[in-house]
């Protein structure tokens, strides 16, 4: 694999430089630019199969300059200090990204997926990144696409598409409303971060509801959650308060 690092600063791409060696299945490094502009002109040239990219620089944002090379194939790892919306952007688009300052766990962590994902030779980074961008650009909550992983590939589904949500294991079973249903290879702690400030809610260990499609809400046997699908989940004593008042 070949990269690229865009960032303004010249000691995170140094860092960045330093800490890939001797990591297993390293990129080549091909160049490096210091701004959006010059960046967008790198991609360009020299078409790498990933960039690791700072989120703001002195001409723009790294979501600027995605939005000017949607019509590429290329893996992003983002590098950025602390931001919440942002990183939220990123787990609903299945996108790596990096805390500064980044620490070489992380990093190695990080190519070992791309690596992965590089393997199957897909064009999943184009979708994914074009998924990044639509919801950045989208202020309706309601209507953000969420990347869901399992070991062949991904789907992009609407927010509002989601019924529920069933952990199993280390896995994650995804209802939609029209019946169908998709084993995510993430665990449902993974989706518990991403979407409860989206109107999403874990009302028991295995399961978390989208509060749009709960129907009834049930005394019996301790306290029951009724979908628009009919299912009937239990709930846990310690979330019943909290879910009356979200859902009252």
């Amino acid at each position: 694999m070949t990269a690229l690092i865009i960032d303004d600063e010249n000691l995170a791409r140094t860092a960045i430089k330093n800490m890939l060696v001797n990591i297993v299945n390293a990129p080549t490094i091909v160049g490096e630019a210091n701004d959006v502009k010059s960046g967008v002109e790198l991609i360009e040239k020299l078409k790498p199969n990933l960039i690791f990219l700072d989120i703001e620089m002195s001409d723009g944002t790294g979501f600027e300059l995605l939005k000017q090379i949607t019509h590429i194939n290329v893996y992003v790892i983002f590098t950025t200090a602390f931001n919440s919306y942002a990183i939220q952007a990123f787990k609903f688009s299945a996108i790596n990204y990096l805390l500064k300052p980044i620490a070489r766990e992380d990093l190695a962590e990080a190519l070992a997926q791309v690596h992965a994902r590089y393997l199957q030779n897909d064009n999943a980074s184009k979708y994914m990144l074009q998924t990044l961008i639509s919801n950045h650009e989208n202020t309706d909550s309601k209507t953000h696409k969420l990347v869901l992983a399992d070991k062949d590939g991904y789907i992009i589904k609407s927010l509002n598409s989601i019924v529920r949500l069933e952990g199993q294991g280390n896995y994650t079973n995804v209802v939609f409303n029209d019946g169908s249903s998709f084993l995510s290879s993430y665990s449902l702690a993974h989706y518990e971060t991403t979407l409860e400030p989206k109107g999403f809610f874990r009302i028991f260990k295995s399961h978390i509801v989208n509060l749009a499609y709960v129907t009834r809400y049930s005394n019996n046997d301790g306290g029951i959650v009724i979908m628009s699908d009919g299912t009937q989940l239990r709930i846990s004593a310690t979330k019943k308060e909290q879910f009356k008042t979200l859902f009252s």
